[in-house]
Formats: C-alpha cells, sequence, structure tokens
C-alpha cells in the first residue's frame, strides 16, 4: 500500500515536472501571474482605451451616423456595408499592429535570456503569430463589409494575448515590485532602512 502511495506521488510529480515543460504550461502561467491592481488598471486604461481611441472613435462616429441615416432597414444595410466598416476595420487593424509589434519584439529579446524556459516553442509560435498577423492585416485591409471587422477583432485579441504574455513580469506594472525596486536601490544608494518609517 506505501508502495503504491509513493509510486503514485512519484510519477504525479514526474507528470507536473514535464508539464512545466510544455509551452502551453507557461503560457498559462504567464497569463495568470500579471493581474494585479496596477497591471489590471494599466490594461484597461491606458492599453484598450487609450491606445484604442482611433477604433472607439470611429465605432462612435459610425453608430452616430448610422442613427441619423437610418430610415428603412434597407438603408441602414446600404450603410453597413459602406466606408466606415472598412475605416473601423482599417483602424482596429493599425491598433493590433502597433500593439503586438512592441509586445513581440520584447519576446524575441527575452529569447535570449533565461526567462523563457520554451524558446523552440515560443520561436515557432512567435512565427505563426507573425504570419497570421499578417494574413489577417491583408485580409482586413482588402476585403469589406463584416468579414473586415472579424478579422481584425481577431488580430487584437492576438495583440493583447502577446502584449500580456510579453509584460506578465513589467516590475513597473506591479505595485509590490515597484515598491521593492525603490526600497532596495534606496538602500543600497543610501544605506538606510526604509521599513524603519512604516
Amino acid at each position: 500500500m506505501i508502495w503504491k502511495r509513493l509510486s503514485r506521488k512519484f510519477l504525479i510529480e514526474i507528470f507536473y515536472k514535464n508539464m512545466e515543460q510544455n509551452i502551453f504550461q507557461e503560457f498559462q502561467y504567464r497569463l495568470r501571474k500579471p493581474w494585479c491592481w496596477s497591471f489590471s488598471l494599466y490594461f484597461i486604461f491606458v492599453i484598450i482605451i487609450l491606445g484604442g481611441l482611433g477604433v472607439i472613435f470611429s465605432f462612435i462616429t459610425f453608430i452616430d451616423i448610422g442613427i441619423q441615416d437610418i430610415i428603412t432597414k434597407e438603408q441602414y444595410l446600404c450603410f453597413r456595408d459602406d466606408l466606415k466598416i472598412i475605416h473601423i476595420s482599417s483602424n482596429a487593424a493599425t491598433y493590433a499592429i502597433a500593439t503586438l509589434a512592441p509586445a513581440i519584439i520584447s519576446i524575441i529579446l527575452s529569447l535570449f535570456q533565461d526567462d523563457i524556459k520554451n524558446k523552440v516553442s515560443f520561436a515557432i509560435i512567435l512565427l505563426v503569430a507573425l504570419l497570421l498577423s499578417g494574413f489577417l492585416l491583408y485580409h482586413t485591409i482588402t476585403s469589406n463589409g463584416i468579414s473586415s471587422l472579424i478579422t481584425a477583432a481577431i488580430s487584437i485579441i492576438i495583440a493583447l494575448f502577446f502584449w500580456i504574455i510579453a509584460n506578465y513580469e513589467n516590475e513597473y506594472l506591479n505595485d509590490a515590485a515597484f515598491d521593492k525596486k525603490i526600497k532596495d536601490e534606496t538602500n543600497r544608494k543610501h544605506g538606510g532602512n526604509w521599513d524603519e518609517t512604516k
């Protein structure tokens, strides 16, 4: 009985040790780790709202003009296929590329450090993401109507995913890590004990 428990425990440890080497486990860890108040506020207000102002304004303009111009359903359907959807989707695609590019560059630079465990898998997934984003950008620009909006939305989701992956350990977006960095620098430079003032 004891032997069975030990062997089962040993097998579970080996399984989880191998799971830690899995790229999807690393993605899951990087997606779960950064969510504190400072990271969440920065992500929502700076990356999504301020970064996406062009998309938001073009969408508001589309709705405003659409409400003013709607008289019949037929005119609404004609309006939907107008240049406004192309304008929104091209703004969304530009926002996605502007968000994705620095994230991928940051991940590529971290490939040369020990930060990423699954370097080869990460490189392959980055290449696939770049190719997919290029295809989605091309499709968004060349297509009309709802399909361009759908591809632009997929591009934004991919870009935000990789932005989180790239910035999961950004100490400037974590209150506790930033506070610790300030205290360590103060103690190193001035030799004082920051904690005594609390």
